[in-house]
């Protein structure tokens, strides 16, 4: 097979004489940009393509149904109910109370910062409040202590209260049907809400009681459903307070 001959100093020849030419190469043209829709930025199709997703997954929804059914029942069980004074009977002290899980009679309060200070340094507490009351069970179970049931007007604590036996100080984890029980309730406050505590002689407590009732998502029966029952006006009783032994 014949090639076309050279010229020298050129490239191929075609059989004419003239250059060999080859297929033509076309650049193809720069496509023209797209042009954004007004106020669209950088992330705008990013988000929609994540929240189309999110709404096309069978997770989110289930998420989402399980949401809604945590705050029904937390509906039911009273967990979003503002707790309104106004109105309220006003009972005397000493006045035995039924707040379903127990019945209450408040004895007196009093502020102290001596007594069980290793517990008042782990609670980030400067002081206790310390309110004597007598706890009788209510069937048909033992029962905790609701830490709701006795509280303070407007006094936030730096933890939950608890009770404690009077005389030994030992925490009661129960309070049984039929049986009378002593109790301190101690309630750890900031160093201002206890030196406002200490200006005053007489206290304003809320009592709350409770419904026994099953739980909507669990099941099981529990004291649930808080309701305001009644207010108390404390008398200040400093001897409510323990003997605090000095450490050797």
């Amino acid at each position: 097979m014949s090639h076309p001959p050279l010229a020298p100093g050129r490239g191929p020849v075609a059989p004419d004489g003239g250059p060999a030419r080859g297929p033509a190469t076309v650049a193809a043209p720069a496509p023209a940009p797209v042009p954004r829709p007004p106020g669209d930025d950088e992330f705008g199709p990013d988000v929609a393509k994540l929240l189309l997703r999110a709404a096309r997954s069978w997770w989110t929804w289930v998420v989402a149904a399980l949401l809604v059914v945590v705050a029904v029942g937390t509906w039911i069980a009273g967990g979003f109910e503002e707790v309104p004074e106004e109105g309220l009977p006003q009972v005397p002290v000493d006045a035995r109370i039924a707040l379903g899980p127990y019945d209450v009679a408040l004895q007196g309060w009093s502020v102290s910062r001596d007594y069980d200070r290793d517990t008042l340094e782990v609670v980030d507490g400067d002081a206790w409040l310390i309110v004597a009351a007598d706890l009788t069970g209510a069937p048909p179970r033992s029962s905790f202590y609701e830490s709701g049931s006795v509280t303070v007007s407007s006094l936030e604590t730096t933890a939950f209260p608890k009770i404690v036996d009077p005389v030994s100080g030992d925490y009661l984890s129960y309070i049984h049907p039929g049986v009378t029980t002593p109790v301190l309730i101690l309630f750890p406050v900031t160093r201002a809400d206890g030196e406002t505590l200490d200006a005053l002689t007489t206290l304003p407590v809320l009592l709350t009681s409770y419904t026994f009732t099953t739980h909507s998502l669990s099941g099981e029966e529990m004291w649930l459903r808080p309701q305001p029952r009644a207010t108390v006006q404390l008398p200040r009783d400093d001897s409510v307070v323990p003997a605090v032994e000095e450490e050797e």
